[in-house]
């Protein structure tokens, strides 16, 4: 299962969108995601509009949500999600 994860200028996880998501609504570009996330309420005043997407691989939806349990902040579309753009 693949995400793609938006992350802010500060590094904090904003929203995850599945990769059969970001194909429908943006024609598979994870661009076009940070583009529209950037434009939108999760980017706005994140150090000058900066921001990065982030593609997290998960075996199963059990191990996807024990790893977002235990990140923490919770992020729109799936549960909590913390880390940092490297």
């Amino acid at each position: 299962m693949k995400y793609y994860v938006y992350y802010d200028g500060y590094g904090n996880a904003k929203k995850a969108i599945r990769e059969e998501d970001l194909a429908v609504k943006y024609g598979g570009n994870p661009d076009s995601f940070l583009k529209d996330m950037l434009g939108s309420g999760a980017g706005e005043g994140d150090l000058g509009g900066k921001g990065c997407v982030s593609v997290v691989n998960f075996e199963s939806e059990q191990e996807r949500d024990e790893c977002l349990e235990s990140m923490g902040e919770k992020i729109s579309s799936y549960g909590g999600c913390r880390s940092q753009c490297q």
